[in-house]
């Protein structure tokens, strides 16, 4: 059995396995958290703290007990403070601030109540994470991302108008995905950037077929391309 459990952000995802609300995404969630084992919560709606403690004799929860704090992004990485020391994470988004100090919280939890060690606080945490604003090349600038609910998609779009970016979008879906809630975050960061969309269809039994997509975007208003 686990000693320690994490809990990173809930968001409306999986909805098929998982529930349709976020309570019964949380429910589902805090299930980890075993025999009142110390639990980490990351940034998370009251809903799933409050389930959370219930279950757990220990928790740490990120906005009372650690949080990310003056956080500069880069394209190059994160730099952001946490309980007074300044850290730095190649990965690259206020999010992915969130994300860290939520690991290292982990981390230090694990190192000092179960293994009984002193932890050693790291002042760079090398993570190189394939398919999160990725870039595939430089000239012309080309970023894959994986993002595939609403929470995700926001979290990319918000970055990529942090540094400037007025881009293309290249999009397709699996069929398990919440496909025009999507559209909608991409139909915004398209107004912004006043770049246009091409639709791509997976070539598998779980891809959303091109005439799909093409009806969803046509619906929504969205001109776009294949």
């Amino acid at each position: 059995l686990h000693e320690v459990a994490v809990i990173t952000q809930v968001g409306l995802d999986h909805k098929d396995y998982l529930g349709n609300t976020i309570e019964e995404l949380a429910l589902e969630k805090v299930a980890v958290i075993k025999n009142k084992i110390p639990a980490v919560i990351s940034e998370n709606p009251t809903v799933v703290v409050e389930l959370a403690k219930e279950r757990s004799k220990e928790l740490l929860v990120y906005g009372s007990d650690f949080k990310a704090e003056e956080i500069r992004v880069s394209p190059s990485g994160t730099i952001f403070s946490y309980g007074g020391r300044k850290v730095k994470t190649s990965l690259v988004g206020k999010h992915q601030a969130v994300n860290c100090s939520t690991a290292v919280t982990t981390a230090k939890l694990f190192i000092e109540k179960v293994v009984g060690k002193k932890f050693i606080f790291p002042e760079t945490v090398n993570v190189r994470l394939k398919g999160r604003l990725e870039v595939i090349r430089n000239s012309p600038l080309v970023i894959f991302d994986v993002a595939h609910n609403r929470d995700a998609l926001t979290e990319l779009f918000k970055t990529l108008n942090t540094f400037g970016i007025r881009a293309d979008v290249v999009f397709s879906s699996l069929k398990d995905k919440n496909v025009e809630e999507n559209l909608r975050v991409v139909a915004d960061y398209l107004r912004t950037s006043g770049g246009e969309l091409y639709l791509v269809e997976i070539k598998n039994e779980r891809g959303t077929p091109i005439r799909e997509l093409l009806t969803i975007s046509q619906k929504l208003r969205i001109k776009a391309k294949v």
